[in-house]
């Protein structure tokens, strides 16, 4: 979601995507997924928060940039929202669900050279 201003983003029936550029992109919106498995993709280098997650619900998989760097944080928020996977997206993430407490998640990072 690259424009300004708050929206309400809802899936469909099949596996959705939503893209954002930032987590304040995120905090700003309304994001529900619909049934099957709903995906949150970040178009940049991005910090986010479990507070920025507050308005996301029915999405169970967010995806870090494709670019080093990003810093995503997970808790009671990510939780309730049904996040089940935290994939980064290239070495040098941060990537947390230390704040989530009940229940299991998938992180999976990766590993650059040099």
């Amino acid at each position: 979601m690259a424009g300004g201003g708050a929206a309400r983003l809802t899936g469909n029936d099949g596996n959705d995507s939503f893209l954002f550029s930032s987590g304040t992109r995120i905090a700003n919106n309304t994001v529900v997924g619909g049934s099957g498995t709903d995906t949150l993709v970040l178009t940049a280098t991005s910090t986010v928060t479990d507070g920025q997650l507050a308005n996301v619900s029915g999405v169970e998989v967010i995806q870090a940039s494709s670019l080093a760097g990003n810093s995503i944080t997970l808790g009671t928020n990510a939780q309730a929202g049904g996040v089940l996977s935290l994939f980064g997206g290239a070495s040098s993430d941060v990537l947390s669900a230390a704040g989530m407490v009940t229940g299991n998640i998938w992180i999976q990072g990766y590993f650059g050279s040099g």
